[in-house]
């Protein structure tokens, strides 16, 4: 059985601005401590983790990203950090864990047994080496790290998403059907419970829109839903809001969009949370803890967020040129991609298409074509005249008393002509200035000299 909802759609949110830059970067926040279970699958956070108070992260479990507490941080058995570790406080890398950044403490460091920090290690008070462990270069540091309290920013976002008018208020209690919902603004003035097994079908319509569920008490999404977005774009959006309680993600369930909780987050085993459109998966508690089960996946390994790039061409959308097209190709190298101009090949730089210029070499915005010859004013010898020059003789056809008559150049005939009668089909001279063959002098009668006893001109 299927139910319908609808809101007054509201625009996309701007997740960054919202936020903030800081918050923004997170993948998971927590106002006191993060926790990972060991199990037999692997806990995966794609993205960074930030936590007012310590962070331990189960055996086997992978973040790729940063790891920064204002407390201590664990690695259990096996764990896998991509990016770097920050600790106020001491830091222990557990046995066969690797830590591919750096590992800076303003306590202890231990590196258990097989441990592995590719990056250089920075601590505050000892450094405790088991067999087998390596690490880059290793030194003490004198300051203790700062590490900025994001505490307040997810209480902002949280309030400002609450105070979004113009939606539709749903019923407090348990949603017991496979629904679907429009964009728009969702208020539930109680908690909220999607029933076990459930479709939520998110119908973005082929908008830039987001849907946005403000839950006055607790939210929960039991075990084996399905949230999924249609018709989505690259940037749909999705916000769950529990603004005066927890969020709990059922075992083997499947949640779209960012959760926000003023209480604790807690993820069942096996469960994935992944980013609406280009935006990034997000789990945030403001004031409290969240923790991860086994098996359980937040985010992908498709770059989101700030790291976004919608047309693969290894440039983040937040400083791509040219959307959509590879930013690397510039057939003729002005600096601007193929893809975002009109005209790729301007040998000349005048803003007209080669494929179209009528002064390829020279340039000539205007395009201006007095005679209408196909060859613009700026690179025609003869711009006043059609034919330009068609006797051939270097003088533009308008400065000439006559043209040519046997479609032979100048230099083919016996001379050039200039009073509209073929050379070679005259007995008159030429009154170009050049010596008729046979006479001694120039000639401008049209009478040969010697047989018209005329002086000569």
């Amino acid at each position: 059985m299927l139910a319908w909802a609808s809101a007054a759609q509201a625009d996309p949110v701007g997740l960054e601005s919202l936020m903030g830059s800081t918050l923004y970067e997170q993948a998971v926040f927590a106002d006191a401590y993060v926790g990972a279970a060991a199990g037999p699958g692997t806990d995966t956070v794609f993205g960074n983790i930030l936590a007012n108070a310590y962070v331990d992260m189960g055996a086997n479990t992978h973040v790729n990203g940063n790891i920064r507490s204002n407390s201590y941080i664990i690695t259990g058995d096996s764990a896998t950090v991509v990016g770097n570790t920050l600790a106020v406080n001491a830091t222990t890398v557990g046995p066969s864990s690797v830590v591919f950044g750096d590992v800076q403490a303003g306590d202890d460091v231990t590196l258990g047994p097989s441990a592995q920090v590719v990056g250089t290690v920075q601590y505050g008070g000892a450094i405790i080496i088991g067999p087998g462990a390596t690490s880059g270069t290793q030194s003490q540091n004198t300051s203790v790290p700062v590490i900025a309290d994001e505490h307040q920013a997810v209480v902002h976002a949280q309030q400002t998403l609450d105070a979004m008018t113009g939606g539709e208020v749903l019923a407090a209690g348990v949603l017991a059907l496979d629904t679907t919902f429009t964009a728009g603004v969702y208020d539930v003035p109680g908690f909220l419970n999607v029933a076990a097994g459930r479709t939520i079908t998110l119908d973005a319509q082929g908008e830039d829109n987001a849907f946005i569920f403000n839950v006055g008490g607790y939210l929960t999404i039991s075990a084996g839903v399905n949230v999924v977005v249609v018709n989505g774009t690259d940037k749909t959006r999705v916000i769950w809001n529990a603004v005066n309680g927890y969020a709990s993600v059922g075992a083997d369930s499947t949640l779209v969009g960012s959760v926000l909780a003023s209480q604790y987050v807690l993820t069942g085993a096996r469960s994935t949370i992944s980013g609406a459109g280009n935006s990034c998966a997000a789990v945030y508690s403001a004031n409290s803890y969240v923790f991860i089960s086994a098996g359980t996946t937040i985010g992908s390994d498709t770059p989101c967020g700030l790291h976004a790039d919608s047309d693969g061409d290894g440039v983040p959308d937040v400083e791509d040129q040219c959307p959509g097209f590879d930013d690397a190709i510039d057939s003729d190298d002005d600096g601007v991609a193929d893809g975002c101009e009109a005209c790729v090949i301007d040998s000349d730089g005048d803003d007209v298409c080669e494929s179209s210029d009528n002064c390829v070499d020279v340039p000539n915005s205007d395009q201006t074509d007095a005679d209408d010859d196909g060859l613009g004013d700026a690179c025609d010898a003869c711009p006043q005249d059609g034919p330009t020059d068609s006797d051939c003789d270097g003088i533009c056809d308008q400065g000439e008393v006559g043209a040519d008559c046997d479609g032979t150049c100048d230099p083919g005939d016996s001379a050039p002509d200039c009073d509209g009668v073929c050379d070679e089909g005259e007995g008159a001279p030429d009154c170009d200035g050049v010596c008729t063959e046979g006479d001694s002098a120039l000639d401008c009668d049209g009478v040969c000299d010697e047989n018209d006893g005329a002086p000569d001109c």
